[in-house]
């Protein structure tokens, strides 16, 4: 319905004059950073509305709050004041200021303090561990996703994070972000809500404004970069599956204007809570290495910059029973020689129950299909037998 009360039509695009409909399932990480809405709004409804609610009135916002699907964009409407306490959450490992105020302390031209405001508490209102996983979200939508226009801005080169906003019908535009030491918030808009201007995003008309204050703001007040609790644990996942990565976890990205192809990462870290339950090792990446993507404008079968090629056809019981096994996680460097289990590949750089931090035990083979045309192989004769008693 219009003004996606239900999320049908194209209610739930991205802030893009050119939204682009994800074809695959994406992780709620990247649903976050580059604004994929719908993405968004189905983790809302598995989530609900009323413990949302809840963690929002804790974090500062008083105004009334819809009970609408639109909710978990943000649709209801509230104050500048109010959003921007509530951003405070990231920064501050998941406490806020009690209250606002806009004088702090009045001198007189001697230096004698003429008023000076009461010291406000803070409130702890969330898990400090969940607000740092949100803070390193925004952190990448400021560097390469929907506010990634801040460099173009001219954002100097200091710590920060946060997140374009575009109402319905390009009535109300916002940037909200932070840095260690500030927090500031951006709304464009009128006072009887009406359009900007067709097109008007909150990357193109309010992150300006936000960029120009912070620049100002880290001139007196240092921006440092936000460490992680200490209580927290780091592992490397696959930000295409959201699985524990691997030494596969490698896509080509092949540029279609030069047509070169280089194979690119696709891990990042991630900070989890001590006991939680890690997820399955990535099997998409091992069992399929010829992934690739296009840079540049997708094809209609190209939406999320993502394609598979076709796997080959098995062509035995044993390939297609291969297929569809869940790799094996290697405990040790044990193998020598021939390797059935093909064990080398699968080699985790994530953390593992007992372990402190990611480490790489040994090189993964390489892979003909990884290395390109047949001729570019280089045949080595094969080592003599090793006699034990010439050591």
């Amino acid at each position: 319905m219009i003004g996606a009360v239900t999320g049908i039509l194209g209610d739930w695009g991205t802030e893009d004059p050119n939204s682009k409909w994800t074809k695959r399932e994406i992780t709620a990480r990247e649903a976050l950073t580059l604004g994929k809405n719908a993405a968004t709004v189905r983790l809302g409804e598995v989530a609900g509305l009323v413990p949302i609610k809840t963690l929002a009135r804790k974090a500062g916002i008083e105004s009334p709050i819809k009970e609408i699907p639109a909710t978990y964009l943000g649709a209801s409407e509230v104050t500048l004041a109010e959003l921007t306490k509530a951003y405070t959450i990231f920064p501050n490992r998941g406490s806020r200021p009690q209250d606002l105020f806009i004088l702090r302390k009045i001198e007189s031209a001697d230096g004698s303090v003429i008023y000076e405001s009461e010291r406000r508490p803070r409130l702890k209102v969330h898990d400090s561990i969940a607000c740092y996983q949100v803070h390193s979200c925004l952190e990448e939508s400021l560097a390469r996703g929907t506010g990634a226009k801040a460099k173009n801005y001219g954002l100097e080169r200091f710590p920060a994070a946060g997140k374009t906003g575009t109402h319905y019908n390009y009535t109300d535009l916002w940037f909200v972000g932070y840095t260690s030491s500030v927090t500031c918030g951006v709304w464009v808009g009128f006072d009887r809500p009406k359009t900007i201007y067709d097109g008007a995003f909150g990357s193109d008309v309010a992150e300006p404004i936000w960029v120009d204050v912070m620049n100002v703001a880290a001139k007196r007040l240092p921006a440092e970069r936000i460490a992680p609790p200490a209580e927290a644990k780091a592992v490397q996942l696959c930000s295409v599956t959201g699985l524990l990565a691997t030494d596969s976890c490698y896509e080509g990205v092949r540029d279609i204007r030069t047509g070169e192809q280089k194979w690119v990462r696709t891990t990042y870290r991630e900070f989890i809570r001590p006991g939680t339950q890690l997820p399955a090792a990535c099997d998409l990446h091992s069992s399929n290495p010829q992934l690739f993507s296009q840079v540049g404008s997708p094809g209609p079968e190209q939406t999320e910059g993502v394609a598979a090629a076709p796997s080959p056809t098995p062509n035995t019981a044993e390939a297609e029973a291969a297929a569809l096994a869940e790799p094996i996680i290697p405990k040790g460097t044990a193998v020598i020689g021939f390797d059935p289990y093909d064990s080398l590949r699968p080699i985790m750089r994530a953390s593992l129950p007992g372990e402190e931090e990611p480490t790489v035990r040994k090189p993964a083979l390489v892979r003909p299909t990884q290395m390109g045309e047949e001729a570019s192989q280089i045949d080595l004769e094969a080592p003599g037998r090793l006699d034990l008693n010439d050591l």
